[in-house]
């Protein structure tokens, strides 16, 4: 290669192919460390400037000299064919709720996501259905002020086909991407709409490239909430804007931006159901079956195994909920009750044969419970009856609300609340776990619920729930810090975990029945990422509350190193923030990251 600069910086012999020097740029960010190399990063960016300029003033037919050259970037789109299940992957999809992060300063620190090991033995979703491999083109970006401008470099060329579907020539490439999105009102983009989007895509992209790298951060950014805001129509837009940015290696992380969680679900969507589709794959017929109209009938099992459905259904449910909202909720139903049909048809032989004796008329009809908006819900044929599951739900209720509330009451005051409640109850009820178990979980449920609304309150409301919400986790760190962890960061208590104490209880119970009347917040795909700045103050703060050393409570805000810690540090962050009164916003964030 050659010795001269910029292609020694680069580490590429001269060439005027651009994407040949981008790619060396982005190879070269990932290897270096930009905090502790500040001349090398501006000596890399420097070279990157002057190659990029040699190599638009190349003529265009010039012959560069001879390289070794990386596959090309549109390689990258290529998915692996799906194997057997694997015994080395991880237990979980991870596709949790966001998590605190407690960067120390200006700026953002990512870390990588922590998963939990599976049970030796036990079939496990995510390696019957792997994420397709990538590799990271772009280093990790800085956050950027809401001051700085987003005007996009012109998009070169206006052909028939922008022509025909009425697009302005001179557009920027994130005006004609934007205008292509939001134009119409179709969920799906023509195919011609498909072509324009791509191009526009891969422009904006090619330019953000070749910007500094705050620049990079600002149009990935802006790309990310409106990819993530006129989803499904930019489903064939995700796979490009993922591996261009490196979303894959975010989207599963406890802090990543909420707009690349929500794509990274829909494309790791994408990716199963193309995999699943594949008539050769372990669980297509699986698939095919909850795909078809109306409910299974009795000979169901000649088309899919039970076992096969059940593992598809759970592992829809945990990872990609929107494609069980597109499956027929009476095939769906349907499978979710166990199928005894020859016992059945035997005992409703005899029981007509006994009706027919006595007189009797024969009440047809599936069991069902009626709720108080007049709607029924169907139950399963060997579970509770109607009358039981009414007893088990006002039990969940009372429970959670405090004796004298039952869902009647709950319903005229939070619908929403209370249709899950009943849909939790009997999903409980459903899997085995009994009556005990479906009243834990719609405890869990009603917390959860009640920690959302407390944030949407104001001045001593808001004080009374975070104290409540402080007295919780240390209630939990006396259980486990692994206890306190999960009440952290998933709101809800392990099945393994003993209950709180009854005064602590009986304040959730009043909590969360004053709290009945305010609405559930809408989860929003596109709002702020949750990493705010801790103040050297609250630092100062939590080091004199817990003891600990400065690099430990460092290590803990960024979510690494031991349980105990990491919860200790969590517990002495939201006590100090509320005793503080310094910045009003930043207190705030901090509170509502926590």
């Amino acid at each position: 290669m050659s010795e001269t600069f910029p292609w020694s910086a680069l580490g590429i012999a001269p060439t005027s192919d651009r994407a040949a020097i981008r790619k060396a740029y982005a190879a070269a960010v990932k290897a270096m460390d930009i905090d502790a190399e500040v001349e090398g990063y501006a000596r890399l960016r420097s070279a990157r400037d002057q190659a990029l300029a040699l190599a638009r003033e190349a003529p265009s037919n010039a012959v560069s000299p001879p390289v070794l050259r990386d596959l090309p970037e549109d390689d990258e789109d290529a998915v692996p064919e799906d194997e057997a299940a694997s015994t080395s992957s991880s237990g979980f999809w991870p596709l949790a709720a966001p998590r605190l992060l407690r960067p120390l300063g200006e700026g953002s620190v990512r870390t990588a996501p922590q998963v939990p090991e599976p049970a030796p033995g036990r079939p496990c979703f995510e390696t019957i259905f792997p994420d397709a491999p990538a590799d990271t083109p772009i280093a990790a970006t800085l956050e950027l002020g809401p001051h700085q401008s987003l005007a996009a470099p012109t998009l070169s060329g206006y052909g028939e086909i922008e022509a025909a579907l009425g697009l302005i020539p001179g557009q920027t490439a994130c005006e004609r991407l934007e205008a292509v999105l939001t134009e119409s009102e179709d969920p799906e983009l023509a195919e011609a709409e498909r072509i324009v989007a791509v191009r526009a895509l891969q422009a904006a992209i090619g330019e953000a490239r070749s910007e500094g790298i705050d620049r990079q951060e600002q149009v990935e950014d802006w790309l990310a909430d409106l990819l993530a805001t006129h989803w499904p129509r930019s489903a064939p837009l995700l796979e490009t804007a993922t591996q261009a940015f490196g979303w894959h290696e975010e989207w599963h992380r406890f802090d990543a931006r909420p707009a690349v969680r929500f794509i990274g679900a829909r494309l790791r969507g994408a990716r199963f159901r193309a995999r699943v589709e594949d008539p050769g794959h372990r669980y297509h017929a699986a698939w095919r079956e909850l795909n078809r109209k109306g409910p299974a009938g009795p000979f169901r099992w000649l088309r899919a195994s039970r076992d096969d459905v059940q593992f598809v259904l759970s592992g829809l449910r945990a990872n990609f909920a929107h494609l069980e909202d597109e499956l027929d909720p009476r095939r769906v139903a349907s499978w979710n009750r166990p199928v005894i049909w020859p016992r059945v048809v035997l005992g409703l032989c005899w029981l007509a044969l006994l009706a027919n004796l006595l007189g009797l008329s024969w009440p047809f009809g599936t069991p069902g419970y009626e709720l108080p908006d007049g709607s029924r819900i169907e139950l399963a044929e060997d579970g509770p009856g109607p009358t039981l599951f009414g007893e088990y739900i006002e039990n969940a209720v009372a429970e959670s609300l405090g004796r004298g509330h039952d869902l009647a009451w709950l319903w005229d005051r939070d619908a929403e609340l209370a249709r899950r409640i009943v849909a939790q109850v009997r999903a409980s009820l459903d899997s085995g776990d009994g009556a005990e178990g479906a009243t834990r979980a719609a405890v869990n449920l009603v917390r959860a619920a009640t920690h959302a609304k407390g944030h949407t309150l104001r001045a001593e409301a808001r004080e009374a729930a975070m104290r409540l919400r402080l007295d919780q986790l240390r209630a939990a760190r006396e259980m486990a810090p692994a206890t306190c962890l999960a009440l952290l960061h998933d709101g809800q208590l392990p099945e393994q975990a003993s209950a709180f104490p009854e005064p602590l209880r009986a304040r959730e119970r009043a909590a969360a029945a004053r709290l009945a009347e305010t609405p559930l917040p809408v989860e929003d795909p596109g709002e702020e990422d949750t990493s705010v700045p801790i103040p050297g103050t609250l630092i100062d703060a939590i080091i004199a509350r817990t003891g600990l050393p400065d690099a430990a409570v460092r290590e803990a805000l960024q979510n690494e190193g031991e349980d105990a810690p990491r919860c200790d540090v969590a517990i002495a962050l939201l006590a100090a923030a509320l005793d503080w009164e310094g910045d009003p916003a930043t207190r705030e964030a901090i509170l509502r990251a926590l």
